[in-house]
């Protein structure tokens, strides 16, 4: 069989540069994009109204759109009624502007992770590429621990959101357990570090919550869903 290369580039984004370094990489960018096969335009589900996405629309063509997908990250911040939402805003934006749209696909890489049937093989590759001396920093969460305390805080501080539990439970069954990850994080990796982090904050776009709901956590008031691992490769 003949082997097709396929080259990828991670660009910088097309904001207005600030700066000359700034200038030249938004340059490179442009030029990049125009020759490209395949553009992925990546951007955050969490702010996905910022200025980047589109400043990319302003940029494309109805020539090349069809070279175009967009990839709309860190869904699982979003609801699937706020996502469904996005991608509207998106597809009737694109066809106000160029009479057409694109593909568009939410992504949220913890899902991929803790939706995998065996976690095993996949930390172990990862622990191979890790060298001595160096961690591995892992920002997951338990979507078990979500219960009735959470759905409460959710309905007080994003009440157009499905927060109870039984939306949440169809949204997230079938994933792997908190404590599932844990455990095979501590088979692959010696634990240096487990931190509760917040998770409901920034589910719900409001950042400035965030240290009350680590409060809240510490005084059993939430449950602890959001967690950051780090670990060692180990040395035996």
């Amino acid at each position: 069989m003949d082997v097709i290369p396929i080259h990828v580039l991670d660009t910088a984004g097309l904001r207005d540069p600030g700066d000359p370094i700034e200038r030249v990489g938004v340059e490179r960018t442009r030029t990049v994009i125009e020759q490209a096969d395949l553009v992925l335009f990546v951007f955050s589900a969490v702010n996905p109204w910022g200025a980047s996405a589109w400043e990319f629309l302003k940029l494309i063509s109805k020539k090349w759109l069809k070279r175009v997908v967009f990839v709309l990250q860190q869904a699982d911040l979003r609801s699937p009624e706020e996502i469904d939402a996005i991608k509207k805003h998106l597809e009737q934006t694109m066809m106000e502007r160029l009479g057409q749209s694109c593909p568009i696909f939410p992504v949220a890489a913890k899902k991929a992770f803790i939706a995998g049937a065996d976690l095993e093989p996949v930390l172990e590759s990862i622990a191979g590429l890790l060298r001595a001396g160096g961690l591995v920093l892992v920002s997951e969460f338990s979507w078990d621990a979500y219960d009735e305390r959470a759905a409460s805080w959710v309905a007080e501080h994003d009440p157009a959101r499905d927060g109870s539990v039984a939306a949440w439970h169809d949204e997230h069954e079938g994933l792997h357990s908190g404590e599932r990850v844990r455990s095979a994080l501590d088979e692959a990796f010696e634990r240096r570090s487990l931190t509760n982090r917040p998770y409901l904050a920034p589910m719900v776009s409001r950042p400035d919550l965030e240290r009350g709901e680590l409060a809240a956590i510490e005084r059993g008031e939430l449950p602890a869903i959001g967690w950051w691992y780090a670990g060692a490769k180990k040395t035996s």
